[in-house]
C-alpha cells in the first residue's frame, strides 16, 4: 500500500451495481490528475532486451518442432506403408496427485468405466484402440511439491515397479501436468527426482502430457509454456521439446490419433524403440516388496495380538 502511494479501489465481482467501475475510475482519473496527465512510458532498451530473449527461445523451440515434424511425417508415411509402428503400444503415465492421469487413461483408452482411479500401487489396463493393442499403466503418485526425500519407500518402489506391468517396457513416458495448477520450480524438482528413479536414460521416452485443454479458452498450449516460468520451459527442454495436450471435457478421438503419432514419431529416433529398465532391478524391487508385505502383516498381527490382550484384561476387569 505504501509503495503504492495508499491508492486502492474496491471491485464486486458479483455486484449487481450499474456502475461496478465508479470506484477504481474515480481512482485513476486523481493518479492521473497526479501524474499531470503523463503516463508510463515503457524503456526502449528493456523492451529490447524482453523482445531479443523471446524470440531467440521461440527459434530454439522452431528449431526443435520443424525436427520433430519431419519425424512425425516420416512415421505417417511409414505407418501407411506398413513399416515403423508396431501392432501394440505401452504407455506410462507419471505424475504429481490431481494432474489428471486418470482423465488421460480413460481418454487414450476411449473408455470411462475403466479402473485407474487413485491407488497406493501402480495400475494398468488394456484396450484395442484404432486398430492396436493400448496398454496404459498409472504410477503411484507423489504430492504435487513433494521432493524424493519426502516421499514414502512404497511409492518410490511402486513407481519402479510399474515398469514391470508393460513388459519389455513403455513407448513412452508421459509427464502429466495440469494446466490449471502452478508448475513451480520444487514441482520441477520433484517431477525430475521421481522420473529419475526409472534411471536417467528415461529422459530419452519422455513427453510433457497437459490436461485440462479447456482451460486455456482461446490460448494456444505454445502460448501457454511461453507464458510460464523456467521451470516448465526446463522440462520441455529436458524431455527433447515433445509435448501434447489433452482436452479432458472432451472425447474427440483426433487427440488420441496425434498423440499416438507422437511416440510413433518419438520411437523412430531410439535404439529399441522402447524404455528398456536396467537388468536384474525387477527381481531385486520384487524382494524389497515382499519384505515390506510381510513386514507388515507383522505389524497387523502384533496390533491384533495387542487388542486381544487388552480384551482379556478388561473381561477380567469387569468380572
Amino acid at each position: 500500500m505504501e509503495k503504492c502511494e495508499n491508492r486502492c479501489a474496491t471491485l464486486g465481482l458479483k455486484s449487481n451495481s450499474p456502475s461496478p467501475l465508479k470506484e477504481p475510475l474515480e481512482v485513476a482519473d486523481r493518479l492521473v490528475a497526479e501524474n499531470n496527465g503523463r503516463h508510463y512510458e515503457i524503456v526502449d532498451s528493456i523492451l529490447q532486451q524482453v523482445e531479443a530473449k523471446r524470440t531467440e527461445r521461440k527459434n530454439k523451440v522452431f528449431e526443435k518442432m520443424d525436427v520433430l515434424g519431419k519425424r512425425l511425417e516420416e512415421t505417417k508415411i511409414s505407418g501407411k506403408s506398413g513399416r515403423g509402428t508396431s501392432a501394440d503400444m505401452r504407455i506410462m503415465l507419471l505424475g504429481y496427485r490431481r494432474a489428471g492421469k486418470t482423465a488421460a487413461g480413460r481418454i487414450i483408452l476411449g473408455d470411462d468405466n475403466l479402473h485407474l482411479g487413485h491407488s497406493v500401487v501402480s495400475v494398468k489396463a488394456d484396450a484395442h484402440v484404432s486398430g492396436r493393442h493400448v496398454s496404459v499403466v498409472r504410477a503411484s503418485e507423489w504430492s504435487r511439491e513433494q521432493l524424493l526425500c519426502d516421499t514414502a519407500e512404497l511409492t518410490k518402489q511402486e513407481i519402479t515397479l510399474s515398469l514391470t506391468l508393460c513388459p519389455p517396457g513403455p513407448h513412452c513416458i508421459l509427464v502429466v501436468l495440469n494446466l490449471k495448477l502452478k508448475f513451480s520450480e520444487v514441482s520441477r524438482r520433484a517431477v525430475q527426482e521421481h522420473l529419475e528413479l526409472l534411471t536417467e536414460d528415461a529422459w530419452r521416452y519422455s513427453m510433457v502430457l497437459f490436461t485440462c485443454k479447456e482451460d486455456l479458452a482461446d490460448a494456444t498450449i505454445e502460448q501457454y509454456i511461453e507464458s510460464e516460468g523456467k521451470p516448465l520451459h526446463w522440462l520441455i527442454e529436458r524431455c527433447g521439446y515433445r509435448y501434447h495436450v489433452l482436452n479432458t471435457k472432451s472425447r474427440d478421438e483426433r487427440q488420441c490419433r496425434e498423440l499416438f503419432e507422437k511416440i510413433d514419431c518419438m520411437a523412430l529416433g531410439t535404439d529399441n524403440g522402447h524404455f528398456k529398465p536396467e537388468s536384474g532391478i525387477s527381481s531385486k524391487l520384487e524382494d524389497r516388496r515382499r519384505e515390506e508385505i510381510e513386514r507388515a502383516e507383522a505389524r497387523r498381527l502384533a496390533v491384533q495380538k495387542q487388542r486381544q490382550e487388552l480384551q482379556e484384561k478388561l473381561k477380567q476387569v469387569m468380572s
